[in-house]
């Protein structure tokens, strides 16, 4: 699917779901597979494998997970902000290990850009926590152009 596009650059926000595990979050069903940092990166380089066999000279943004306040989703999992930290480490190596010159791969100090009052229920943005996103990534593509 990705080749019938042959992205110049590629904008990704993802491994928040992987933190999770178990125990579950509030309100979610039991979680059947095991919190893997190691997996989820693989995953996340089998994406950036997929854009280069469309686009070999692909430029990828990589956010950082963003940081888990308490609230709906983050209260009662101590676990929660420990394991963030633990995956935006793991994103730091993968980004060393898969950026080349002619496809570089950056990784986005989303992270650092957040804060409680930006976030709807201690873990997802609110319109705040989307604009701040948003300009994060910005600013880090037009660094790159």
């Amino acid at each position: 699917a990705i080749s019938a596009f042959q992205p110049d650059v590629a904008i990704i926000q993802i491994g928040v779901n992987d933190i999770w595990g178990a125990p579950s979050p509030p309100g979610d069903p039991k979680n059947s597979y095991p919190y893997d940092p190691p997996a989820a990166m693989a995953d996340i380089s089998g994406i950036i494998a997929n854009l280069r066999a469309a686009n070999p000279d692909v430029i990828v943004l990589l956010g950082e997970l963003l940081p888990c306040f308490q609230g709906v989703v983050c209260t009662g999992n101590q676990d929660f902000p420990s394991r963030i930290d633990e995956m935006n480490q793991a994103l730091i190596g993968l980004v060393m290990a898969e950026t080349t010159p002619e496809s570089p791969v950056e990784l986005v100090p989303l992270n650092s850009q957040i804060y409680p009052g930006d976030l709807s229920d201690g873990l997802h943005p609110n319109d705040v926590g989307d604009q701040k996103v948003a300009t994060t990534f910005f600013d880090a593509l037009q660094a790159l152009l």
